[in-house]
């Protein structure tokens, strides 16, 4: 069982240093299954989010097949496709510095109080840990 503050630190760090800190809107982006799952988890455990306002925006290149991504996401998040918006997909370029495999995701949930939440228990756990410095 994942003890619940360690979890609690994970995703507030993850959102201080992958997270849009404006707007009305819990906005966290990355590419790494592994960290994405953790600040979903984060979310879910943490948060008590309502799973139904849980969103997702894909970003990916045209020359990647869009629906694969969906499924591998849905696959990694547990989650039902019909989270996801509309994706953004970009021409290719230059393939050698790609480095997102499975697309860029966001992930979104609506809500400036908790937004504001997140932000506060940032700054707060910076100030605390910080000290020590």
């Amino acid at each position: 069982m994942i003890n619940q503050n360690k979890l609690k630190l994970i995703g507030l760090m993850l959102y201080a240093g992958e997270g849009a800190k404006t707007g009305r809107t819990v906005d966290f982006i990355n590419t790494n299954p592994l960290l994405v799952k953790a600040f979903v988890n984060y979310l879910r455990m943490c948060c008590q989010i309502d799973e139904n306002r849980l969103k997702f925006y894909l970003y990916c290149f045209e020359d990647q097949v869009v629906s694969d991504l969906i499924n591998y996401w849905c696959t990694e998040l547990k989650v039902n496709s019909k989270q996801f918006t509309k994706p953004y997909i970009r021409s290719v370029h230059n393939k050698r510095n790609r480095i997102a495999a499975h697309g860029v995701i966001h992930v979104r949930y609506h809500s400036k109080e908790l937004l504001i939440n997140i932000l506060f228990e940032i700054n707060d756990t910076l100030k605390k840990y910080g000290r020590f410095a």
